[in-house]
């Protein structure tokens, strides 16, 4: 390694292009760092905005089912079903599910 810092001390030009070129190469690498990391921060953005909608639309879902449960609750307010017929059992459990994907479909549609 002396061998080879006495040769570059000894021919200053070839010291001198080396060095800009390391520079050069140096500015270069640094630049695409410094754009790879704003993409990877646009990218980060674009990752934490959508997580924020897909909570959105969750928490919708759920007051929305929440809605339909009180509905479905209403359809036998004094818990009578056991007096029922099986069509009637059937029924309500229809109505219940047409409730409960009505208030999917309709916050799917306003979200």
């Amino acid at each position: 390694m002396k061998r080879f810092d006495r040769s570059l001390a000894e021919n200053p030009i070839i010291l001198g292009d080396r060095t800009s070129d390391r520079i050069e190469w140096l500015e270069r690498e640094r630049r695409e760092a410094a754009l790879d990391a704003l993409a990877a921060m646009g990218q980060a953005q674009e990752a934490y905005e959508a997580q924020l909608k897909a909570e959105a639309t969750l928490t919708a879902q759920v007051e929305a089912l929440r809605g339909a449960l009180l509905e479905i609750d209403a359809l036998d307010p004094e818990s009578r079903i056991g007096d029922c017929s099986v069509n009637a059992i059937r029924g309500l459990v229809l109505r219940m599910g047409q409730i409960a994907r009505a208030a999917l479909t309709t916050e799917n549609h306003n979200g």
